[in-house]
């Protein structure tokens, strides 16, 4: 009788340690959906990086403001269940009261692709741009925009300039 207890605890215990799987973690360094960089150049020197002073960007439809420093580059969000995403950018931004501010809206329209990583990681989106517009209104401190870098797939390079 003890034999076969024995016996029927070897057989789950196998079961059990050979049904187990490795966690399945996605590791911090596992690349991510992108986010869209764009660079700010000088206007008058089209090849020199230019800060846009206490600059705040917002989507359309989010009250989450990204950034507010003085800066030559941001990193933003764009949205992978959608194939637009709309920001205001505000040059002189202190706080939404003051009337020194200057709101410029950039439009950008693009296909998005899900890219299988891993198991652990699931998907992650992949953009590729085809349109990047600014609306026009009646004080621009955008003078043009431009694609520089049509895929999105990672954050090393700007995909977008602006020139101001």
């Amino acid at each position: 009788m003890n034999s076969k207890k024995i016996c029927l605890m070897a057989v789950v215990l196998t079961t059990l340690l050979v049904g187990c799987e490795p966690d399945d973690i996605c590791a911090v360094s596992t690349p991510t959906t992108p986010k869209l960089i764009i660079r700010f150049y000088d206007a008058a020197n089209p090849t020199e990086y230019k800060s846009v002073e206490n600059i705040a960007a917002q989507g359309v439809g989010n009250e989450l403001i990204y950034i507010v420093a003085s800066t030559d580059s941001l990193a933003l969000p764009l949205k992978s269940q959608s194939t637009s995403t709309s920001f205001v950018l505000t040059k002189n931004y202190v706080d939404p009261t003051t009337s020194d501010t200057n709101d410029d809206q950039i439009n950008l329209l693009y296909d998005v692709t899900q890219v299988y990583v891993s198991r652990a990681c699931g998907f992650k989106a992949q953009y590729e741009l085809n349109q990047a517009l600014v609306a026009t209104d009646s004080d621009l401190w955008i003078q043009s925009i431009e694609i520089s870098t049509s895929l999105i797939e990672n954050e090393t390079k700007a995909h977008v300039k602006i020139y101001h």
